[in-house]
C-alpha cells in the first residue's frame, strides 16, 4: 500500500529498478562519461547529493550502481503515477510534497531514520530539475539528514542532461556524471546547514565549469 512507508524493501524491487533504467538509458540512447565512480562508498550509509537537469540524470545514475539500493526522494506526483509510482514506492523511495510543508518534514525524518538504521539516501538539493545549463538555488535542509544520522556526503554532479529531450528516444546524446568527493561527518559537524549548502554548491558549480572546459560537448 501507498499509504504505509517502506522501510525495508524486498530486494526484487530495487534489482527491477536497475535493469528498468538501464532500459530506459538504452531507449533514449544515453553515452555516459562517467568519472571517479570507484570514490562510491560500498558498506557504508552516506547522503548522496547530486544536482538535478532533466528526469535522466537520476535515471543514469539508477543505471550505473546495480550493487547499490538507493533511496531516492521524488515528488508526490510520481508516487501518485500509475505502475511506475507503486514500483518506485516499494523499492523505499520517498515521496516529498512541496505543497504540504508538515507531510514533507515528516518525510525528512523517515529519510534520517532510514540514513540512522544503514541505508542510502539521495536528495537533489535544488528541490526540482533546473532544465537548464544553470545550477539551481540549493535549500539548506537538504543536508540535515547527513548531520542528524552523522553519515558522509557524497557529492556528485551531472551535465548535459538538459540538452536532451525526453520526447525523442533513439537520438544519441553525451552527458556526463562525477563522483566529486566523499566528505566525512567530522568535516562538517560543526558547520550549519547553510553553509554546508553553500559549500556544496560552490564545489558542483566548480566541477561542472571544469568539465565544460574539458569536454566541447558539454557547452
Amino acid at each position: 500500500s501507498r499509504k504505509k512507508n517502506v522501510l525495508k524493501p524486498k530486494r526484487i524491487y530495487p534489482f527491477l529498478i536497475h535493469h528498468v533504467a538501464v532500459f530506459l538509458r538504452t531507449i533514449w540512447n544515453l553515452r555516459v562519461t562517467f568519472e571517479n565512480k570507484d570514490l562510491i562508498p560500498k558498506d557504508e550509509k552516506f547522503l548522496l547529493i547530486l544536482n538535478h537537469q532533466s528526469m535522466l540524470d537520476s535515471i543514469t545514475f539508477l543505471s550505473c550502481f546495480p550493487e547499490h539500493q538507493f533511496t531516492f526522494f521524488v515528488k508526490e506526483s510520481l508516487i501518485r503515477f500509475p505502475f511506475v509510482g507503486h514500483y518506485l514506492h516499494a523499492a523505499g523511495f520517498i515521496s516529498i510534497d512541496r505543497k504540504n510543508n508538515r507531510k514533507a518534514m515528516e518525510n525528512i525524518f523517515l529519510g534520517i531514520n532510514l540514513l540512522k538504521s544503514g541505508r542510502t539516501l539521495a536528495i537533489y538539493p535544488e528541490g526540482t530539475r533546473s532544465r537548464s545549463a544553470n545550477l539551481g538555488a540549493f535549500r539548506s535542509g537538504a543536508f540535515k539528514p547527513a548531520q542528524k544520522a552523522e553519515a558522509p556526503i557524497v557529492v556528485a554532479v551531472a551535465d548535459g542532461f538538459y540538452k536532451k529531450r525526453a520526447r525523442f528516444p533513439f537520438v544519441p546524446a553525451r552527458v556526463f556524471i562525477k563522483i566529486i568527493e566523499v566528505i566525512p561527518y567530522q568535516e562538517f559537524k560543526d558547520l550549519s546547514t547553510n553553509e554546508i549548502s553553500e559549500n556544496v554548491r560552490e564545489l558542483i558549480q566548480t566541477n561542472m565549469d571544469e568539465a565544460r572546459q574539458k569536454y566541447s560537448w558539454l557547452k
